[in-house]
């Protein structure tokens, strides 16, 4: 996905997951579950399956369902994590 649309800079991703930036932000670490939510579609790991429910349906919901759609005020700017997040998971609503 971010070959084709390159929406995070990986070796800044990678640091700052390194930093552990998701355990302090949690604009991040919504990014980072929504990077292991498409991850998921790429695995055939049962790992990534909510268990009893449809596979097919189910991959990498537990990840996609955790991050929120909703601004933190309407009177503040989004950071570049909230826009990260809209376009991240607004395309994979769409293969859930």
């Amino acid at each position: 996905m971010n070959l084709i649309f390159p929406l995070l800079h990986r070796p800044t991703f990678e640091q700052s997951l390194a930093d552990d930036l998701h355990l302090r932000d949690t604009g991040f670490g919504g990014v980072v579950l929504l990077v292991a939510a498409v991850g998921a579609r790429f695995s055939d790991d049962p790992r990534v399956y909510v268990p009893g429910t449809d596979p097919t349906h189910s991959v990498g919901s537990m990840w996609f369902y955790q991050v929120k759609l909703v601004l933190r005020s309407f009177c503040t700017l989004p950071s570049l994590y909230d826009l990260q997040i809209y376009c991240v998971r607004c395309s994979l609503q769409f293969s859930l």
